[in-house]
């Protein structure tokens, strides 16, 4: 699935939007490129604004192979993966031991396919996704 232009006004205004709208989805991500500082990425598709919601696929790990069980699911998608990684996977990877409860719940690796993608970069935005756009940006 390609991405497709979508002609927006007031970029600050989408955005705020867009949080709002992607507030009903469990599974959501958003990046930022901090493209304001005094570096660039070398990177040609880089992008200064990500938001994916909504999750075609998720793969969750809370203990043991998570690495390996995160590959098999990569590979076996090939699409967009948002997620995040904690901080106690290192105990997979080291001889160490965690002490400290989880006390918001996050598993240790959660990764999703996106439903939707809008994506900023210097030629504008990009939607990627299932659903009409023209609908999504009506409400």
């Amino acid at each position: 699935m390609e991405f497709v232009a979508v002609s927006i006004e007031d970029s600050a205004r989408f955005e705020q939007s867009l949080f709002k709208w992607a507030s009903q989805f469990t599974h959501c991500a958003n990046l930022r490129s901090n493209s304001g500082a005094d570096y660039s990425y070398p990177d040609t598709n880089s992008f200064d604004f990500l938001l994916g919601c909504g999750a075609k696929a998720v793969y969750q790990s809370s203990q043991g192979d998570s690495f390996e069980g995160l590959k098999a699911f990569k590979d076996n998608r090939k699409d967009w993966l948002l997620g995040h990684f904690s901080y106690d996977l290192k105990n997979e990877l080291e001889d160490l031991e965690s002490t400290k409860p989880n006390r918001i719940g996050f598993p240790e690796m959660c990764f999703f396919v996106p439903l939707h993608l809008f994506k900023k970069d210097v030629t504008g935005w990009w939607y990627r996704g299932d659903a009409d756009i023209h609908e999504l940006l009506r409400d």
